[in-house]
């Protein structure tokens, strides 16, 4: 009895068929028979010169092809598969349980891997590998794309020869490479090297533990290092670089801008072209330069190229230790300082104040607008004042002090001698040591040491003194004081308005007919119409006669001061009583404030201690703690209300003291100052007790602040777990992409399920398959947890970090922008599938077309009728073998 075939036999038997029917040499089809298989099982199916089928449900098509243990299969040209794998295509490898390899050479040879495409490689568990020479060989880890490499444990490589290398690594887009541990590189020929690393864009290089690079030819090749923008380079630990070509140096050194530098460690440069070349130095503007250490530059254009220098306005411009405030100031000296628009301070600690204001000599001050400064040591203060003799002092409008060591003071005052001094307006003193005091007051010769004082002063020969308005020296060495006052004999000196010294060496207070003068001073005559001084001799007897009247005058004076000064004594002692009394009051007063305000603290310590114990109810892990310190802060309130109570009996010990007091001023005193003893002590005792509540107030504050930076930081990991929950959410996204595309890998091989069985079976592996994979998202889910704990441990280094993460928050929606590009790229991929699939399509329309070309050889080989005719018997034989087997299934 013939035992009927199975589905898969007829499958087989008609896939035999054709290629009999398509063979362009009849003769040799023989060998591709289903009969030239082996098949040790009766579920088994084998087909092509030397298959073998030797498992259960197992099938093998193609010629040298095996499926060993069931339900493996083997389509193609020397394919081999085991276990439940399944193998398609030449040279196709599925070697363990449940895997899947589809494509020429394609290889899956380890449990639940899957390789789809020419020379892909699958060899890890659950390695997924998709797209020609696509290689993953890390568990779990996934490449796709034609030259992709997945060889890190759950990692993933996506797109042209991209590359993930290291666990937990991310590689998307065309050679993007991603070869540090739980690193990412997303973009064409971005390059994450670094552990933890993050690269996005084309080109990009993220080499640094922890580094973060996104934009088109970014780096960040130092720990900690932040990159954002085209051309972005971080080139320090932990520095950052955001802007186009912005470069951030070593030492935590922060560079913001299009172009920005910041090369100094620690250094800040903000804004366009702003450049940061000192240690700590910064830069905030367009085109400004700090390059000093420490130096700060803010402003258009502004410039700070010396070490502690500060410039501050466009253009402004400061070299070592100097400050330049305002537009175009410029102080490019050592400790100099320009302040005010186009103000410069150029020699050695010179400073200019004001718009246009120069301070050229060395240590000078230059204050008030168009002022100039230029002598050593020399100051102006006023508008368009000048100063440029050594040491020079111009103060006032238009002051000018040209003279060394000269003063100029008042409105257009002018010192041109040397040591001169010229006090008030229009003021000129030319000679030297000469001094004029007045408005007006002047001296046009160039004799030393001639002075005048008073308004229109002409002072005009050696050794002149004026003084007044209009007054008038002609004498050598004269001297005239008082407006009109004249002077004219050697040595003579006039003092008083109109007062007239005519007489060589003589000194007048006055005129004939205006006495008030001092003359050649001697005995005078004493008499009612006398103008003479009178002399010593005159006021002897009259001064005999006071001093005696003085003495006796003295003697009672004694008397009364002797009975004052007891009455003093005695007052002093009634008043130091009262005051004592006072004091005491006072201090009592003083005490009792002091007590209520303890009090009042004491209110508030117990009721930040309820917050603090309501607070405590969220971390129980301090209760102990916090409980023994509010246990001593209980005992300070003890000994507090003791103290309180001794203070009580003290003081009623000092009311008693005070009683006795009241009888006996001495004993007042006596007891007053034990009064006043025990007060300050208690005072101190008190103050100790207030400084103790305030240690535990603070220590409380502490607590609070604990409380509240455990708050934050619970907080922080609520946002935290939020990340990894939305990291969650794209991987459940990524699982729902490749569920989709699986799917479409279903489809493409739908007719092959429905041609054999036993690829349903298959196909439920390549499900389970899945299943696995989600598993090891799950493992993923653990691995991150384990990385949360980690990273709470290392939460106090991060604390530091946190205004930074923050800084870059809008840089993390460009990364989720870049990821959602990836998703696109992904997409991508998906519809590359796609055309895989069109591809084969193509391929099927190209064996239809070789169909018709062998129905053109079966034509041409109708003329060779009489030589194969047995060639065609044959295949009639098979046909008919085929007709037999399609009733019997039917």
């Amino acid at each position: 009895m013939t035992k009927p075939i199975s589905g898969r036999a007829f499958l087989c038997a008609s896939v035999a068929a054709t290629a009999l029917m398509l063979a362009p040499d009849p003769v040799s089809a023989q060998g591709v028979t289903c009969s030239a298989g082996t098949a040790t099982s009766s579920t088994a199916t084998a087909c092509g010169q030397n298959a073998l089928a030797t498992g259960s449900g197992s099938v093998s098509i193609g010629s040298q092809s095996s499926a060993i243990d069931g339900p493996a299969v083997a389509i193609g040209e020397d394919a081999d598969s085991s276990n439940t794998g399944i193998a398609i295509g030449s040279v196709a490898k599925a070697l363990n349980l449940g895997a899947v390899a589809v494509g020429a050479n394609a290889s899956a040879s380890a449990n639940y891997a899957l390789s789809m495409g020419d020379s892909s490689t699958a060899s890890a568990l659950g390695a997924v590998a998709l797209g020609r020479s696509a290689t993953a060989s890390g568990l779990h880890a996934s490449a796709t794309g034609q030259e992709a490499t997945a060889t890190g444990d759950q990692s993933h490589a996506l797109g042209y020869r991209a590359r993930a290398i290291n666990t937990g690594a991310l590689a998307v887009g065309n050679d993007a490479q991603a070869s540090g541990a739980t690193s990412t590189a997303i973009g064409q020929g971005a390059v994450a090297s670094g552990t933890n690393s993050v690269a996005l864009g084309t080109n990009t290089n993220a080499s640094g533990l922890n580094a973060i690079v996104i934009g088109r030819g970014s780096s960040a090749a130092f720990e900690r290092g932040i990159a954002v923008g085209d051309g972005a380079t971080s080139g320090g630990v932990a520095s950052i670089a955001i802007g186009q070509n912005s470069i951030s140096g070593t030492g935590s050194s922060i560079a913001f801008g299009a172009s920005a530098q910041a090369t100094g460690t620690s250094s800040l440069a903000v804004g366009y072209l702003t450049k940061s070349e000192g240690a700590g130095a910064v830069s905030v503007g367009s085109l400004t330069n700090a390059s000093g250490g420490g130096s700060i530059a803010f402003g258009v254009g502004a410039n700070a190229t010396g070490a502690a220098s500060v410039s501050l306005g466009s253009n402004t411009v400061a070299s070592s230790s100097s400050v330049a405030v305002g537009r175009a100031a410029q102080a490019t000296a050592v400790d100099s300082v320009g302040l005010g628009v186009n103000a410069v301070g150029n020699q050695f600690r010179a400073t200019a104040v004001g718009a246009t204001v120069t301070a050229s000599g060395d240590r000078s001050t230059s204050v008030g607008n168009n002022s100039i400064a230029s002598g050593i040591r020399s100051g102006t203060f006023g508008a368009d004042s000048t100063a440029t003799g050594a040491q020079s002092l111009a103060l006032g409008n238009i002051a000018s002090a040209d003279g060394v060591n000269s003063i100029a003071v008042g409105s257009n005052a002018q010192s041109s001698g040397a040591n001169s001094v010229a006090l008030g307006r229009n003021a000129a003193a030319a000679a030297a040591s000469g001094i004029s005091i007045g408005s007006y007051a002047a001296m046009t010769s160039a004799d030393t040491g001639a002075i005048a004082i008073g308004s229109w002063i002409d002072a005009n020969n050696n050794g002149q003194r004026d003084a007044g308005e209009y007054t008038s020296v002609s004498g050598a060495n004269a001297m005239a004081l008082g407006t009109g006052a004249s002077a004219s004999a050697a040595g003579s000196v006039a003092i008083g308005s109109g007062s007239v010294a005519s007489q060589a060496n003589t000194v007048s207070v006055g005129r004939s007919g205006g006495e008030r003068q001092i003359v050649n001073v001697a005995a005078g005559t004493v008499g009612a119409s006398s103008t003479d001084a009178v002399n010593g001799s005159q006021l002897y007897t009259t001064n005999q006669n006071v001093a005696t009247a003085v003495t006796r005058i003295g003697a009672v004076e004694s008397g009364l001061s002797t009975t004052n000064g007891n009455l003093d004594t005695e007052r002093l002692r009634v008043n130091a009583l009262t005051s004592g009394l006072a004091t005491t009051n006072g201090n009592v007063s003083s005490l009792g404030t002091r007590v209520g305000t303890v009090e009042t603290d004491l209110s508030g310590a117990v009721t930040r201690i309820g917050g603090v114990e309501s607070g405590l109810a969220t971390t129980n892990q301090n209760v102990s703690t916090i409980g023994t310190r509010v246990g001593n802060v209980e005992t300070g309130l003890s000994t507090t209300n003791q103290n309180v109570t001794a203070m009580g009996t003290r003081i009623g010990t000092v009311e008693t003291g005070l009683s006795g007091a009241v009888t006996r001023i001495g004993g007042v005193e006596s007891g007053l100052a034990t009064t006043n003893g025990n007060v300050s002590s208690l005072g101190t005792r008190v103050g100790t007790v207030e400084t103790d509540l305030s240690g535990a107030v603070t220590r409380i504050g502490g607590v609070e602040s604990g409380l509240a930076t455990t708050n934050q930081n619970v907080t922080t990991i609520g946002t935290r777990v939020g990340n990894v929950e939305t990291g969650l959410s794209t991987t459940n996204q990524n699982v729902t992409i490749m569920g989709t595309r699986i799917g479409t890998v279903e489809t493409g091989l739908s007719g092959a399920v429905t041609r054999i069985g036993g690829v349903e079976s298959g196909l439920a592996t390549a499900q389970a398959n899945l299943a696995a994979t989600q598993v090891s998202l799950a493992a993923a889910e653990t691995r991150i947890g384990t990385v949360e704990t980690n990273l709470t441990t290392t939460q106090g280094n991060l604390a530091a970090a946190v205004t930074r993460i923050g800084a870059i928050e809008s840089s993390i929606t460009n990364t989720q922008n870049a990821v959602t590009g990836a998703q696109n790229t992904a997409n991508a991929a998906q519809s590359a599938a796609a055309a895989a699939q069109s591809t084969a399509n193509t391929a099927q329309s190209t064996a239809a077309a070789a169909q018709t070309a062998a129905s053109t050889a079966q034509t041409t080989a109708t003329a060779a009728q009489t030589a194969a005719t047995a060639a065609q018997g044959t295949a009639d034989t098979a046909l008919g073998r085929a007709d037999t087997a399609l009733t019997q299934a039917g």
